[in-house]
């Protein structure tokens, strides 16, 4: 009986094979017809199917994102079984209910939109090492959204009054955006105040321009 090698056993413990792999002799070997699948298409198998998440658990990895009710139901939508995870999840509901609540908007997508633009406006007119300290507060989903395509060497920019500002929101929201950039600005600002530790908050809103940090012209 000829024995399996041990990168064989290996590959079999990593992807789970409910049996190893089972070599050819070297003196029955089969010619193989054009185009169909090779002994390495085989092998290769289950890892195809963890990838392409064809076996249960690559869907519910792959259905994390579906956690994040962008609907407005108050309950997840499916547990990716992983507690640290399920729990971020629950927390970025929690600030777009609370930014849907003070904004009065028609669902969380809408909600979505206000912070991501609110925080990116934010984000790139602080200077470089505030920002990072800001984005160390905010829950983990919540910190993806705020470093979303942040140019680091493009910032802080030299917005010092309200309209530039309010113009800034304005390219992050989406067209026709139902409410005023800055009423949206207004919103996630008292989200932010309500959520973070107001101390550490307030110090790092004193590196903004008066204007930009009371919303006031």
């Amino acid at each position: 009986m000829i024995s399996v090698n041990k990168p064989q056993r290996l590959f079999c413990h990593l992807f789970h094979c409910v049996d190893p792999p089972k070599p050819t002799p070297r003196n029955h070997r089969r010619r193989r017809r054009r185009g169909a699948p090779t002994p390495a298409a085989f092998l290769f198998a289950p890892a195809r199917a963890e990838v392409c998440g064809t076996s249960k658990q690559a869907g519910a990895r792959l259905q994390l994102i579906d956690g994040l009710s962008l609907t407005g139901s108050n309950t997840m939508s499916t547990s990716t079984g992983v507690t640290a995870l399920d729990h971020t999840i629950q927390e970025a509901n929690i600030w777009l209910k609370a930014i849907d609540e003070q904004l009065a908007l028609e669902d969380r997508h809408q909600a979505y939109s206000a912070l991501r633009a609110v925080l990116h406006a934010l984000r790139d007119r602080l200077p470089p090492e505030v920002a990072v300290k800001l984005g160390a507060q905010l829950p983990i989903m919540v910190r993806g959204i705020y470093y979303e395509g942040w140019h680091m060497a493009a910032t802080p920019t030299k917005e010092r009054h309200l309209e530039e500002f309010a113009a800034h929101i304005v390219r992050e929201l989406p067209p026709h955006f139902p409410i005023n950039p800055l009423t949206a600005a207004r919103g996630v600002y008292e989200v932010l105040w309500e959520k973070l530790d107001p101390g550490e908050f307030g110090k790092l809103m004193a590196h903004l321009p008066t204007s930009l940090r009371n919303l006031q012209g």
